[in-house]
């Protein structure tokens, strides 16, 4: 939806178009046909492919269409000023000496140009605050900067004291991201020590099998040994 036909910039443009006496004064007071002009005028430039979608586009238009108003109130006022002029010859009196005063059109004409002016700054002016309530309030700015040292020069045992409150204040400041990996060290130093302790249990293991594996296969030989000698000392015995 362009930004121009919103009821917001809508509303804005009214009001800038309502609280004008000299257009006021052109409809004659008329609220309907100043609303239905004003309608005409916004359907006629949105209708023409204006559309906007940003706050630049949007400020443009806007002061395009205030100054197409206003050029629209001159050219009625002109043609009352014609038509005022034309029934003026028609009653002429026959004092030809006698010279015609201004009429409320003629001192309206005159001055409509500084009262399109004055609409621009309106606008100006409201649109300003309109942004103002669109904007989020910015923060107030914090100010680091040690106050008591405003008051007067220090003298050198207050700077150090000073400059020693200031380490212990940093050193008590703990950095979360470092406990937390001083922590998994210690973890991971703690699971390496188990795992050297379980692997120096398995070797003794293994080589306590071996051992063990080495005294079987001797045991083994022996009693091979043994039998072969029983079995050639059996042998000489029958012979």
């Amino acid at each position: 939806m362009s930004l121009f036909v919103t009821r917001d910039n809508q509303t804005l443009l009214w009001n800038i178009v309502n609280n004008n006496q000299k257009i006021n004064l052109v409809f004659n007071g008329s609220e309907q046909d100043k609303q239905e002009w004003f309608k005409d005028i916004i359907r006629e430039f949105h209708q023409s492919g204006n559309d906007v979608y940003n706050m630049v586009q949007l400020k443009e238009l806007n002061k395009h269409v205030l100054q197409y108003m206003s050029q629209d109130v001159k050219n009625r006022l002109y043609q009352l000023q014609m038509q005022e002029q034309m029934q003026e010859q028609y009653n002429l009196p026959t004092n030809q000496g006698n010279i015609p005063q201004n009429t409320p059109h003629q001192t309206l004409y005159s001055n409509i140009s500084d009262e399109a002016q004055n609409d621009m700054s309106d606008y100006e002016r409201r649109e300003q605050e309109y942004r103002k309530l669109l904007e989020k309030p910015q923060p107030n700015e914090i100010d680091f900067s040690d106050s008591k040292n405003n008051s007067g020069s220090m003298s050198s045992q207050e700077m150090e004291s000073k400059i020693k409150e200031r380490q212990n204040d940093s050193i008590s400041i703990k950095n979360p991201l470092a406990e937390e990996n001083k922590l998994l060290n210690d973890r991971i130093s703690k699971m390496q020590t188990i795992i050297d302790t379980m692997q120096t249990t398995i070797n003794s293991i293994l080589k306590e099998h071996e051992h063990i594996k080495s005294e079987m296969n001797q045991m083994l030989v022996k009693q091979e040994v043994s039998s072969a000698i029983n079995s050639v000392l059996s042998n000489l015995t029958t012979s």
